[in-house]
């Protein structure tokens, strides 16, 4: 394996797309609670183009 290559999700793993996520949570508070349940490889929160704050709950 090169060392120069990105890590890549095991090709077994899904997309999750997550609703309603409150205003106070970030990337990191996600990762927190769903690496209880495994290996987490990306996150993505959508933002607002104008105003950068995410479009959660």
């Amino acid at each position: 394996m090169n060392n120069n290559s990105v890590e890549q999700p095991d090709p077994d793993n899904i997309k999750m797309f997550v609703g309603q996520v409150p205003h106070d949570m970030d990337e990191n508070d996600l990762r927190t609670m769903f690496e209880e349940y495994g290996r987490v490889h990306q996150i993505n929160i959508l933002r607002d183009k104008i105003t950068g704050s995410h479009r959660g709950e």
